[in-house]
């Protein structure tokens, strides 16, 4: 049964940038990919060059970690802010500056590189917060009218 397995006649696999990209991700060496797509090392290797530009954002992971730095800072930072005030009884304001400003830079750095929202509150929350707001009011000073016995006609 082996035998049969060895006999298969190997199949050249087309190479595209999206595959090439994947196993690069994984950080498979050239002469890996030539071996599992059954091409030549110098055939992976031009076509690598010919679509490097193609490459290069999906490969590209600086952002990953930079992001992850910039989380770990700002845990750091986080967790020494809450040891300074959860410790000390007296403690000086000028130590709590930088802490948040550390905190604060880092994670604004953490949720743009991972791209998600720097804003820390949702307009449209505050829009739908706002707007059932000026309905409650509008039903309070209906209820008080009723109440009251003004009724204001125009």
């Amino acid at each position: 049964m082996i035998e049969q397995l060895e006999n298969i006649p190997k199949i050249r696999v087309r190479l595209t940038v999206p595959l090439i990209a994947s196993y690069l991700s994984k950080n498979y060496r050239i002469t890996d990919i030539a071996k599992i797509c059954n091409q030549s090392h110098q055939w992976v290797s031009e076509f690598m060059q010919k679509h490097y530009d193609k490459l290069l954002p999906l490969i590209d992971d600086k952002d990953v970690y930079s992001a992850m730095q910039a989380k770990y800072i700002s845990n750091r930072a986080k967790d020494e802010l809450e040891n300074v005030l959860n410790t000390c009884n007296d403690f000086n304001k000028k130590d709590l500056i930088p802490l948040t400003a550390v905190s604060d830079r880092h994670t604004q750095q953490y949720r743009l590189l991972s791209d998600r929202s720097t804003s820390s509150v949702s307009v449209s929350v505050v829009d739908s917060n706002i707007k059932e707001c000026d309905q409650a009011i509008i039903e309070a000073e209906a209820r008080l009218d009723k109440l009251t016995g003004n009724t204001t006609e125009e």
